[in-house]
């Protein structure tokens, strides 16, 4: 039977059973996925998280009324082979395709693409290729004859290469720190599933799905191993301009009587015990008010969840735009409902919204809901009408029911309770803590502090020098931001602040004590949100970037036309503090006092960037000046894209390359960079522009953003000889301290590619990878300042790693003997290194350990 007969077979059976056909596909098919005894086929970043993901679409498809997409019987079949092996590997595909909703898989993707290639090789590789024609057939011809094929035997005869595959599969998950799936697949495949157990499963807070496989293995140990309640949490967000009455909104849920408030300074929270929904029955929520000030935003976002309700409060007296709120919470918290509430209707009962359009842009809004918090005899049916959809909102947020385990949730407790009147306790407070409640391993120690913090129980950072104060109370940090952000000295000294300007601000807090010895935490965290940065390495002075002012310098530091320009536009959203943040990454380079909206940077004496923000346009435009900013461009451009973009999950951003030529009219014409890149993957190596009627050679367009390493791996990536690209790139001389902070970046991803797997290997290496981590974060720090690399000494820790690795009578080398690609990777590493140590005159490992 070929693919196309099976095609038409499936999609004569109902959904449940396209399914469950699936299903005993994915259940054969899963040993495969670890027949080395590892799953490499991933890279070792995703192996965890994409393996336990495989896992909960198997359970999900399990239970059918938890299916809301439809599979699609078309999409298991669509792929261009007659192979029976692909046929199979695709069903697995459409198992996961119709169940992606309820998984909600980041990985999705990665778990399409290796099923479809790996599974189809590997089962030809096992000479199993006819047992599973056969086993198709059965399956088709027992679902034609209305059978539940989930009921059946998952063999009529199983092949004799599937137990090999089977112990295999089972080490690799053992070995990867996921022995907890062994008997799960167990369950699967002898047809002995907890039901339970199942839900329990799929039914996980998407806390602590974002924390990846081996969290999500914890916290289902944590359900099997102790006595387990329902979570019955919710945050709520009230955000909105200053003034708008968030507060008195806060004041109406609880059925306080009307009280005018001062602006809320920064970020307010508190916990309401009794909101009572439906069946469901009490359910605690988490009430944060944000504070509208725009130099505040910055500052929000990190505390936003999709654990949350947003209320969108507005000002009926100012007729307000709600776009840019509704924007904000779209990047950062996506299919969160939200509730737009047009406060102070007893001042402008005329103000409305256009609702419809509203609606159909933000999907999100569940409603629009005119109240007064003021008036509240004459509003009281519109209020009312609030309360009730703001009780039905949080009755509808899936987590609510989701299982937690009772220590978990009593350690929380606790927290809240008897830890009210502290701002923050220290990390062994934390762990004593723990262990009075049964929460022994480390491991998951750590799991559920990430959970606490998504929760907004406490804030928690894992960097080690961040490590030792757990803030129990977010307003001790934004209360202190906030005086920051509103002092009128700071405000003079646009932004800037010395040691003694800090002490005095913190001085004259009296809501809340700052210690000495917790106020650099109040430094770290500032840094960290990149709200302000350090001045230089040697000065104790900050600057707060905005608080600068809008004007940009009369005279730049060039002059003449740009050699290369970039677009970076934000066609949804854009956010205002993207260039204040930018400016604090980029400290080290900046050569001109930068302001609010932009800021000249300086790699080498000849070569600048020109930064600029464009907040009404929505977009940011880089012009870079010199003998050859090209590779600094290209650097700049990652900045923006991992460290920037990258923080924001749901930001839409698209670069843009201006043509050479301009338009008749004079105007610059532009061109898509991933427009241009998609054509070239596909071959066409020549773009012509109809209105400035030129044709220009793509790869060429391409070098113009592209470093020469950047371009020489996308070549590398296709199968394109780099020579391809000569004519760009020959003719540019590399700028070491752009090259240099590029070759830390590949080490320590390098080092990331291996470290997990060796731990899991050689737990004992523990400390030494630990070390190694702070030393790769020290240069990363230090980034192309050559001085401070030298002074910081990481350099020689990470050459004595690297000679350890390359000693075969080391437990690091043995490990990386086992491990493949471990030499490959440890070639990557000792290249990255001797490229930085060259530059900077310091000694180079042995060549011996650059074999690969």
């Amino acid at each position: 039977m070929d693919r196309k007969e099976i095609e038409r077979q499936l999609e004569k059976l109902d959904v449940k059973a396209q399914i469950a056909f699936a299903y005993r596909c994915a259940l054969r098919v899963f040993p495969i996925l670890g027949r080395n005894g590892n799953f490499d086929y991933w890279e070792k970043k995703e192996r965890k998280t994409t393996v336990v993901a495989l896992f909960r679409v198997l359970c999900a498809a399990f239970i059918p009324s938890h299916i809301y997409t439809a599979g699609d019987a078309s999409f298991a079949t669509q792929k261009s082979s007659e192979e029976p092996a692909i046929q199979v590997a695709t069903a697995v595909v459409a198992l996961a395709n119709a169940v992606e909703d309820i998984a909600d898989l980041h990985s999705e993707y990665v778990v399409i693409e290796a099923i479809d290639t790996y599974t189809a090789t590997y089962l030809a590789a096992y000479g199993i290729i006819e047992s599973f024609n056969e086993e198709i057939l059965a399956d088709l011809d027992s679902a034609k004859q209305g059978i539940n094929i989930l009921t059946l035997p998952l063999w009529k005869n199983e092949p004799p290469k599937f137990r090999e595959a089977l112990a295999n599969f089972e080490k690799a998950l053992t070995d990867n720190g996921l022995g907890f799936w062994v008997d799960v697949y167990r369950q699967h495949l002898e047809n002995r599933i907890d039901m339970q157990a199942l839900a329990q499963r799929i039914n996980i807070p998407k806390e602590i799905i974002a924390q990846g496989g081996v969290a999500i293995t914890v916290y289902l140990e944590s359900l099997q191993k102790k006595a387990i309640t329902a979570f019955q949490e919710v945050k709520v967000h009230f955000v909105g301009n200053g003034g708008a009455g968030k507060t008195c909104l806060k004041d109406l849920i609880q059925q306080r009587d009307f009280t005018e408030h001062p602006s809320t300074p920064g970020i307010d929270y508190e916990e309401v015990v009794d909101v009572e929904v439906g069946q469901i029955g009490k359910v605690k929520a988490y009430l944060w008010d944000f504070g509208g000030q725009e130099k505040m935003h910055t500052v929000h976002t990190f505390f936003f969840s999709e654990r949350s309700i947003y209320l969108l409060v507005l000002d009926s007296r100012k007729e307000e735009d709600p776009e840019y709120w509704l924007e904000m919470i779209d990047s950062y918290a996506k299919d969160c409902q939200v509730l737009v509430v047009l406060n102070k209707q007893d001042a402008n009962p005329a103000f409305d919204l256009n609702r419809q359009f509203l609606k159909k842009k933000y999907p999100n809004i569940k409603g629009f809901y005119p109240i007064s918090c003021k008036d509240r005899d004459k509003y009281k049916k519109e209020n009312d009408a609030f309360k009730e959809a703001f009780e039905e909102a949080i009755g509808a947020v899936g987590h609510i029911t989701a299982p937690i385990s009772g220590d978990w949730l009593r350690l929380k407790q606790e927290i809240q309770d008897n830890f009210k009147n502290k701002d923050f306790i220290s990390e062994d407070e934390y762990r004593r803590l723990c262990a009075r409640f049964n929460i022994d391993r480390e491991q998951e120690q750590g799991t559920l502090l990430c959970f606490l913090n998504d929760l907004g129980i406490l804030l928690h950072y894992p960097e080690e020098h961040l490590r030792y104060t757990e803030v129990l109370n977010p307003r001790w940090l934004t209360c202190a931001v906030y005086k920051f952000l509103h002092d009128d000295d700071i405000i003079k000294q646009q932004g800037r602040f010395t040691e003694r300007d800090f002490n005095r601000v913190l001085d004259g807090i009296k809501e809340y004590p700052y210690p000495g010895t917790h106020r650099p935490h109040i430094l770290y965290l500032m840094e960290k949100f990149l709200i302000a940065f350090r001045l230089s390495s040697a000065s104790r002075d900050y600057l707060i970037p905005v608080l600068l002012k809008d004007e940009q310098p009369a005279k730049l530091p060039f002059q003449g036309q740009a050699m290369i320009n970039l677009e970076i536009r934000y066609p949804e959203f854009f956010p205002k503090s993207i260039i204040p943040n930018f400016i604090c990454l980029n400290s080290e380079a900046i050569c001109e006092s930068p302001w609010r909206t932009g800021v000249v940077l300086r790699e080498r004496p000849n070569n600048y960037l020109l930064v600029q923000g464009d907040e009404k346009a929505k977009r940011i435009t880089i012009s870079a000046y010199g003998d050859n900013p090209q590779d600094f461009l290209s650097y700049i451009r990652l900045v923006f894209h991992n460290q920037l973009h990258g923080k924001i999950a749901n930001l839409k951003a698209v670069e843009y390359i201006p043509l050479p030529d301009r338009t008749p009219s004079g105007e610059t014409r532009f061109v898509e960079y991933a427009n241009l890149l998609g054509m070239w993957k596909r071959g066409v190596f020549q773009y012509h522009d109809g209105i400035v009627g030129q044709s220009y050679s793509i790869p060429d367009l391409l070098g113009r953003l592209e470093s020469q390493a950047e371009s020489k791996k996308r070549m590398e990536k296709e199968n394109v000889p780099f020579a391809l690209n000569v004519n760009v790139s020959n003719t540019i001389a590399v700028d070491i301290k752009v090259e240099v902070k590029t070759n830390i970046s590949l080490l320590i991803d390098s080092f990331n590619n291996v470290k997990d797997e060796l731990l899991v290997r050689a737990p004992e290496l523990a400390t030494d990878l630990t070390v190694v981590e702070k030393q790769l974060a020290a240069m990363e720090r230090c980034g192309s300042d050559k001085e401070a690399l030298i002074k910081s000494g990481a350099m020689d820790g990470v050459r004595r790693f690297l000679e350890r690795l390359g000693d075969e009578n080391s437990t690091l080398c043995k490990t990386l003997n086992g491990i493949e690609k471990g030499h490959e990777i440890l070639s990557e590493i000792a290249s990255g290194y001797n490229a930085v140590a060259e530059w900077l005159a310091l000694p180079q490992v042995p060549k011996r350990l650059l074999k690969g």
